[in-house]
């Protein structure tokens, strides 16, 4: 934890010296010297540059749910500032958790207190909750300002209307590991402190009906000159609508035309497709095994029968062995087939054999001998 705080230390005054001599040095120094030395400064504290808080919020949400489960208190993934401002429009108490890896009670904290039913219910219901790494700039500078010297360390945080925020309740060290005791402390915390957040919740709806009035006299204002405004507009409103439609009924015939014009073309393209796809598979396709061929001690062949959307059936007999893609490969082949996608479905029992089934072996497929299969196209199976 110490060499945490020293290298923090170390980075923000390195910062505050750059700046420092970068103030004095417009005055004193010439230009071209000035933007050496920035150069050289962003250079140097760009490699020690942290994460934003928003990022290092979630990194430590991520390595927490990593570490001690998907149950954990609802941890907002944004920096403190932010967390805050979220948990004052919520009209909430802001819980923070900081979290030290290197302290011997964290983890017995976390899984049996943190983490647990009773407390994640009341976490969840009750407060917007914040959880930070010590050994990153967000956190380490909260843990600062709050004066955390024990840990683990829990805050209950208040920021009023004018930004500042304020301590509710404190629970840190061996005061929290007890089971139940953290639970205790938050629900005292709200009873004793809830009206503070009763006050602020009046202060923000006065200023609310202090500003609707003020905007519906602004609205009141802004709608004579609109109206002056209107009239000045309306014959140049009227001939600039006369030149949009004009303009896009053109525009809308000629994409018309173009989009008429291109699903032409894909269907030229997709039909001469079908075609070279129809004679590339007739070339690969295996020879029909001659009647009789079948011998003892070797399966014979398989007859398979495809019905096509059109009614029409096409049957071949393949050898043993061969495999769903075969067959796909003699419905392509087929003149009746003029569609680019489609699966084949057996009926009883019905199942979709898909492209992922093409190295599927028929004989597997548990039809028999004789495989009766029909063709159902995708766009087909889309329109149902």
């Amino acid at each position: 934890m110490l060499l945490v705080r020293s290298s923090l230390m170390l980075a923000h005054a390195l910062a505050f010296g750059c700046a420092t001599i970068s103030f004095l040095g417009d005055r004193l120094l010439p230009r071209a010297v000035m933007r050496g030395f920035r150069g050289i400064m962003r250079a140097v504290l760009g490699q020690s540059q942290e994460p934003d808080p928003a990022a290092q919020a979630n990194m430590f949400i991520q390595l927490f749910r990593e570490k001690y489960g998907e149950r954990h208190p609802p941890f907002v993934p944004l920096g403190v500032k932010q967390a805050s401002l979220q948990a004052r429009a919520e009209y909430r108490f802001l819980f923070v958790y900081l979290h030290s890896s290197e302290h011997q009670d964290t983890d017995f904290f976390c899984r049996n207190v943190l983490c647990s039913p009773e407390l994640l219910d009341l976490l969840s219901q009750q407060f917007v909750c914040w959880g930070g790494d010590v050994r990153r700039s967000d956190a380490y500078t909260l843990s600062t300002s709050l004066g955390a010297t024990t840990f683990p360390f829990t805050a209950l945080l208040s920021l009023g209307p004018d930004n500042k925020v304020s301590l509710v309740s404190a629970a840190q060290g061996c005061a929290v590991l007890q089971p139940g005791l953290l639970h205790a402390v938050l629900t005292t915390a709200i009873a004793d402190h809830g009206a503070l957040l009763v006050a602020q919740r009046a202060d923000v709806q006065e200023r609310e009906v202090n500003r609707r009035l003020v905007d519906e006299q602004n609205a009141e204002y802004e709608a004579s000159l609109e109206a002056d405004r209107v009239r000045d507009l309306q014959r140049q409103q009227e001939r600039q609508r006369q030149e949009e439609e004009q303009r896009a009924r053109g525009e809308a015939e000629e994409r018309a035309r173009s989009q008429q014009e291109a699903a032409e073309q894909r269907r030229r393209e997709q039909a001469a497709a079908i075609v070279r796809r129809r004679e590339e598979k007739r070339a690969i396709l295996p020879p029909v095994p001659p009647p009789g061929s079948a011998s003892p001690g070797c399966p014979p062949p398989l007859l398979v029968r495809v019905r096509l959307p059109d009614g029409s059936n096409a049957q071949r007999s393949f050898p043993p062995g061969s495999t769903l893609g075969t067959v796909y490969d003699f419905v392509d082949s087929l003149d009746s087939t003029n569609y680019w996608k489609y699966n084949l479905v057996s009926s009883y029992p019905r199942r979709v054999y898909g492209h992922d089934s093409f190295g599927l072996a028929l004989d597997a497929l548990g039809l028999g001998t004789q495989v009766a299969l029909f063709v159902q196209p995708e766009d087909a199976e889309e329109a149902s």
